[in-house]
């Protein structure tokens, strides 16, 4: 199934973000029922009843799709953004759902994940999640460095980790590393030990058998001291792991399939991300995003 890698309400077109009317109208109404006291599963379940579509054939809507949508601050507008919520409504949406008790937002799954995974390039200490008055998130370094550049917030950060992701699950080959050839350098006894074979091997009378068990044992001492290289079966692990992939649903971050896969999370100065694997491999989300 193709992905939808722009936030619901918009189309990009030369670099630029333009509104989609008829999805604007949908935003529009799950904050309006949001308010009005609707639950977002509720409003979840109306979207798909009505088979309101998400991206193409997409119309199973899941109550953490409309979750984002409400949490989502690009919808009031900003620099790259046209205005679709006013954001006095955005506000009380945001405010409600923080106040209606249960888990907050910042102590679910994915939240506890990133703050253990993230990194920043600048300084290399981890990054940390702030709320302002329960209504805007950002995320900040926890070394005290200005780290990035651009407002870094959940959709914003979110979005750019499923782009690298969803990109290895269509392309598995992204993660694997390139095979060196081996460069083993035999030590001063095996170097020996060969000559001390080939000289036995030139006798006038060669004795076989005492011959094959000392090849067998430089065989054996050869291939003890070769450093093996584990990156290689890791991209194996890797490419099979991403290859059988089939995510519930491919707009939410799989936290126990990263924890298997995913290593770091490098964010860098300008807010974009990249992703270090378990084998090493580097993807960033500039290298695989397409325009729309």
């Amino acid at each position: 199934m193709e992905l939808r890698r722009i936030f619901y309400g918009y189309r990009k077109d030369q670099f630029k973000y333009y509104v989609v009317p008829e999805e604007a109208l949908v935003i529009q109404k799950i904050f309006r029922d949001y308010l009005s006291g609707c639950t977002l599963l509720e409003i979840a379940k109306e979207l798909t009843a009505k088979e309101i579509s998400y991206y193409k054939d997409k119309t199973q809507w899941t109550k953490n799709m409309v979750c984002r949508i409400i949490d989502n601050e690009h919808y009031c507008g900003d620099e790259e953004y046209p205005r679709i919520v006013d954001g006095e409504i955005f506000d009380k949406a945001v405010k409600q759902k923080a106040e209606k008790g249960g888990v907050r937002e910042k102590d679910t799954e994915e939240v506890a994940y990133l703050k253990a995974t993230t990194v920043c390039e600048t300084c290399g200490k981890h990054f940390t999640r702030k709320s302002k008055y329960k209504v805007r998130e950002r995320w900040l370094c926890m070394g005290g460095c200005p780290a990035t550049t651009k407002y870094l917030d959940d959709p914003l950060l979110f979005s750019r980790i499923q782009t690298v992701m969803n990109a290895v699950k269509n392309q598995p080959y992204l993660v694997m590393l390139p095979r060196e050839e081996s460069r083993y350098v035999p030590s001063k006894d095996i170097r020996l030990k060969d000559r001390q074979i080939k000289f036995m091997l030139t006798e006038a009378s060669p004795m076989f058998h005492p011959i094959m068990k000392m090849i067998h044992e430089n065989v054996t001492d050869k291939f003890s001291e070769m450093s093996i290289d584990p990156s290689a079966s890791v991209s194996d692990e890797l490419f099979d792991l991403f290859s059988e992939y089939e995510p519930e649903d491919e707009q939410v971050l799989d936290i126990p399939f990263m924890k298997k896969t995913v290593s770091a999370i490098i964010i860098q100065p300008d807010a974009n991300i990249r992703i270090r694997f378990i084998n090493g491999k580097e993807i960033g989300n500039e290298e695989v995003c397409d325009n729309g």
